[in-house]
């Protein structure tokens, strides 16, 4: 499940936020067992926990853009949008926009 937000942030400043974020949330919901791992550059898997199923997001950051693409098991499927709401919530702190 696929989502992209257009970003006025620089690659670095959104990489902050990101890390700033997870680290938060990671304090708030460790017992998900969280883990965010910068693949590239400009690339991260965050995997987590959640109802004693794994579920795995990308993070793709470049050109103005977030892609976020989380591979959510059939079984949580009916939770997703209230998980991409709370997203949309955290990102329009970073002054970000969804793309159109």
């Amino acid at each position: 499940m696929k989502r992209q937000y257009k970003v006025s942030l620089s690659l670095e400043d959104l990489k902050n936020r990101i890390v700033a974020t997870f680290e938060a949330k990671h304090r708030r919901f460790g017992q998900h067992r969280p883990s965010l791992d910068w693949t590239a550059r400009n690339q991260a898997l965050l995997n987590f926990r959640f109802m004693g199923v794994e579920v795995g997001v990308t993070l793709t950051l470049g050109n103005g853009l977030l892609d976020i693409d989380a591979r959510v098991p059939l079984r949580l499927v009916a939770f997703f949008p209230l998980a991409a709401r709370a997203v949309e919530e955290e990102i329009s702190n970073w002054k970000v926009k969804p793309h159109q």
